[in-house]
C-alpha cells in the first residue's frame, strides 16, 4: 500500500479526509467521528471542509455506540474516523462490513497506536503520527497509508516535504527532549508557569 510522508498526523488525516471527499462527489460532506477524542480530528474536518459529525463511544469499550453511529449516517457521509486509543480494541474490523455496504471510506486513526500484523490495518486509510509522546516518537511528523488504488492528484494539502525538511534538523531537539522528559528535569519544568504540559487545544491546520 502507498505511504506517504506528512507533517503531522492532522495533515494525513486532513488529505485523507479531503481524498475521501472528493470521490464521493457530495454536497456538504460530512465524517464520523467520535464524541471523545483529540480536537485535532476536528481540524483536520475543518480543513479538508469536511463537516465533522461526532458520534459517542459505547458505554463499555472504545468502539462507537451503536445505535448512535447508525443514526448519523447520511448520504452526506464519506468517512468514519475509529480511532485506536493506545491498543484498545475500537471496533475497526466490525466497521469494514458496514463501510463497505454503504460505500462509505473507513479511516483508521492510529496516531495513538503501532500496528504490527496485517489485521491490525484494515481501514481504507490508516493514519500514523511520530510526535512526541507517540508509539513510534520522532517528534514530529506523520503517515498517510492509502489503499493500492490511490492515485496522486493535485488537490492542495500539507507537503510532506516539511517532515524530511524537520527530521534533518532534529538531532539538537530530540537531545533536549530526551533529557527533559526524565523524572526529574520534567518534574522541575512542570512547575514553571505557561509550560502547558500535557494541556490539549483545539489548533487550526
Amino acid at each position: 500500500r502507498p505511504i506517504t510522508l506528512y507533517a503531522s498526523g492532522t495533515a494525513a488525516l486532513a488529505r485523507a479526509l479531503a481524498r475521501c471527499a472528493a470521490r464521493a462527489t457530495v454536497g456538504a460532506p460530512e465524517a464520523i467521528l467520535p464524541a471523545y477524542g483529540c480536537p485535532d480530528l476536528v481540524a483536520a474536518c475543518v480543513h479538508a471542509s469536511v463537516h465533522p459529525r461526532l458520534v459517542d463511544i459505547a458505554a463499555s469499550g472504545w468502539a462507537f455506540d451503536t445505535d448512535g453511529l447508525l443514526g448519523s449516517l447520511s448520504s452526506r457521509t464519506v468517512a468514519i474516523v475509529s480511532v485506536n486509543l493506545l491498543g484498545i480494541p475500537d471496533g475497526t474490523l466490525g466497521l469494514t462490513d458496514l463501510c463497505r455496504r454503504r460505500g462509505i471510506a473507513l479511516i483508521q486513526d492510529s496516531a495513538q497506536f503501532l500496528p504490527r500484523q496485517p489485521i491490525e490495518w484494515p481501514g481504507d486509510y490508516v493514519i500514523l503520527s511520530f510526535g512526541r509522546g507517540k508509539p513510534l516518537n520522532l517528534l514530529h511528523g506523520g503517515a498517510l497509508i492509502e489503499p493500492m488504488s490511490a492515485i496522486a492528484d493535485s488537490m492542495s494539502h500539507p507537503a510532506s516535504d516539511s517532515f524530511r525538511d524537520r527530521l534533518v534538523n532534529s538531532s539538537a531537539a530530540g537531545l533536549a527532549f530526551n533529557f527533559l522528559t526524565r523524572p526529574h528535569p520534567y518534574r522541575l519544568l512542570s512547575c514553571l508557569p505557561g509550560t502547558g504540559l500535557g494541556q490539549v487545544d483545539y489548533k487550526p491546520l
